[in-house]
């Protein structure tokens, strides 16, 4: 029996509230589970970079 791996993108709010570290939202529109990379490279990559250089000096 094959189960879905994945997180509906319909609970991400549930999700993200129940994480008490520290965390951002990035949603790509168009993109499916996993491709967010893929769709939006320059965004992800953006995205990430600001959020690890608060935590890594």
């Amino acid at each position: 029996m094959q189960t879905n791996l994945f997180v509906p993108f319909h609970m991400r709010n549930e999700l993200y509230e129940a994480c008490n570290s520290p965390k951002e939202k990035f949603v790509v529109h168009g993109a499916g589970h996993g491709l967010a990379y893929d769709t939006d490279k320059a965004g992800y990559i953006g995205k990430v970079s600001q959020f690890v250089a608060r935590y890594v000096h």
